[in-house]
């Protein structure tokens, strides 16, 4: 997250692949305060959260 912070606007979109329930809800609480776009995935939906980071 340290990491995160200091280069938020390094990156054009944010997708985070976790099964953990507190991660999940983290990121969806505070997701507002990046400038950039932020989905949450789920491990089984890796291949999607690839292809989203990857599209133009």
């Amino acid at each position: 997250m340290e990491v995160g912070f200091a280069h938020r606007k390094a990156w054009e979109r944010i997708a985070v692949v976790t099964d953990e329930g507190w991660i999940a809800g983290a990121t969806r609480l505070f997701g507002f305060a990046m400038p950039c776009p932020v989905r949450v995935f789920s491990n089984e939906e890796f291949a999607e959260a690839a292809n989203w980071i990857a599209a133009d």
